[in-house]
């Protein structure tokens, strides 16, 4: 990516507004300009998404089965598994909210020529689809969900009992973490969402626990921090849990 790209993309991210009636319309407006050269910017702002997928691929039994990407917006999940290991599956269905970034998930679809790849556009947190996915995961999404526990109740549903539930994305600790979860510093409790929320971007305490406390089994949790090229100085707290239902 060229830097007078970069530095386009970055200038759409910080300048393109939310306009528009409707969640949907507020972000197509927002990513709109953003959609060509959403890939690459998002390799830098999103950490270890290749190494996200991977862990959830190696965890997973996604043979024959059908895999659930939400918010899946360009297709970062396209990007991070390989031909053989997509083929392998039932379906991979990806589930986004806007048209211009799904748009380019279908391209990739399409160059590719991937026959058991369905996109969806709908929104995370009302949809209703006539099957159950044995592995659901949001990479990067949930904290651009304002009513984010609703589309944690929709992925739960459409999940299999069996199933595997994967996610990675930013977040904050609370005030005083338990002694198992990372604690996080003044600035970045306090003064991180604020920065954040310009991009659309909700930092929240309440995610880690609220998924946790959903689900049963923990099967893979880590918190880290991530510095920014150029701004290394400014950590962003990311985690990556993967989990499974609760069982009766």
């Amino acid at each position: 990516m060229k830097a007078a790209q970069k530095l386009q993309s970055y200038y759409h991210l910080l300048t393109c507004g939310f306009r528009g009636d409707t969640h949907a319309g507020r972000l197509d407006s927002f990513y709109r300009k953003q959609a060509e050269h959403y890939d690459e910017t998002r390799q830098n702002i999103c950490p270890d998404r290749q190494a996200f997928f991977d862990r959830v691929a190696s965890v997973a039994d996604y043979s024959g089965k059908t895999w659930l990407d939400v918010g899946s917006g360009t297709g970062a999940v396209l990007d991070s598994l390989s031909d053989e290991q997509i083929g392998e599956m039932n379906q991979l269905v990806l589930l986004d909210i806007t048209p211009s970034l799904l748009e380019k998930a279908r391209e990739k679809v399409r160059v590719r020529g991937l026959t058991n790849v369905t996109v969806l556009e709908d929104d995370a947190c009302a949809y209703q689809l006539s099957f159950k996915a044995d592995v659901v995961t949001f990479c990067y999404s949930l904290t651009m969900m304002p009513n984010w526990w609703r589309a944690v109740e929709r992925a739960k549903a459409h999940l299999q009992n069996d199933g595997i539930f994967a996610i990675t994305d930013f977040y904050v600790s609370p005030k005083v973490a338990p002694e198992s979860r990372m604690q996080h510093g003044w600035f970045t409790r306090e003064i991180l969402p604020v920065i954040f929320a310009t991009d659309h971007v909700h930092l929240s305490a309440d995610h880690l626990p609220y998924i946790r406390d959903q689900f049963d089994a923990v099967e893979y949790c880590y918190e880290g921090l991530h510095g920014l090229s150029g701004l290394g100085f400014i950590k962003r707290p990311y985690y990556q849990l993967i989990v499974r239902p609760k069982t009766l």
